[in-house]
């Protein structure tokens, strides 16, 4: 993560893979968007 300019303190860790079928299934959601960037949690 480190190389990829990720700090790691923080994160969820959530595998791509999961976050991607997740995706597919909340569909584009602005306002879930907002309270999750808003959140400051990185996945």
């Amino acid at each position: 993560m480190v190389r990829f300019g990720i700090r790691p303190e923080g994160t969820l860790g959530v595998a791509l893979p999961a976050l991607r079928k997740l995706a597919r299934e909340v569909g584009k959601d602005h306002g879930l968007a907002q309270r999750l960037w808003e959140s400051g949690i990185p996945a």
